[in-house]
């Protein structure tokens, strides 16, 4: 028996019962990264942002 199961699930029913987007997976062509690393430090997202170190 596998009690497992996938936390962006858990996320996503999250957003929806308090009505917030909680999270977007993006996935990016490999020349791309750096520029969107650099776009989103633009705007204070970093990883200190988004794991709250």
């Amino acid at each position: 028996m596998l009690f497992s199961y996938d936390i962006a699930d858990v996320w996503n029913r999250y957003a929806i019962e308090n009505e917030k987007k909680v999270f977007i997976k993006l996935i990016l062509k490999s020349e791309l990264k750096e520029t969107a690393i650099r776009y989103l430090d633009s705007k204070g997202i970093n990883s200190s942002f988004v794991f709250c170190e």
